[in-house]
């Protein structure tokens, strides 16, 4: 990747692994209730407001990363750093960027409840429904890195097969 490209903020590949395995969860969830006779149409409404929820969760985590590492690499500047001057801008803003993504960590997290508990107590939602269907979201992002690291495997193979041939 050149200097110019800048790596997206959001990764649109584990969005999607993410949105479809939340949607694919929100199903099996409907099934379920159907299964055991508890089905009601506050049962797809609450398995998709847990994928909605869950799925927003994993997008404000990356903007809040990308926001926090892009004022850190402002300060650091365009300009070349030896190792030792690199590792000491990294010690010396560590804790400054931890402290970002912790307090996006309570942000997100007080939106994800908000979100819930306005959902419940409008008597639309299931909370069990929209509970479980949060559930496997770390899970799908796991299977997102996987995908993307097979892919970026088999690019850099056909490249290599590539320039071989020149």
């Amino acid at each position: 990747m050149s200097a110019e490209q800048k790596t997206p903020a959001v990764p649109a590949l584990e969005v999607v692994v993410i949105a479809v395995g939340e949607l694919l969860s929100a199903a099996i969830v409907c099934l379920i209730f159907l299964l055991f006779d508890q089905f009601s149409f506050r049962v797809p409404l609450g398995a998709l407001l847990g994928a909605v929820v869950s799925t927003a969760n994993f997008i404000l985590l990356c903007l809040a990363v990308d926001r926090a590492s892009a004022k850190v690499m402002a300060e650091r500047g365009d300009g070349e750093m030896t190792e030792e001057e690199s590792a000491a801008f990294a010690a010396e803003h560590q804790n400054k960027l931890a402290a970002v993504i912790r307090l996006s960590f309570f942000v997100r997290m007080a939106i994800m409840i908000a979100a819930l508990l306005i959902g419940f107590f409008s008597g639309w939602f299931d909370p069990v429904a929209a509970l479980v269907t949060m559930l496997p979201w770390r899970l799908l992002l796991t299977l997102g890195s996987l995908i993307r690291k097979k892919r970026d495997d088999r690019n850099a193979a056909k490249n290599n097969e590539t320039n071989e041939r020149r």
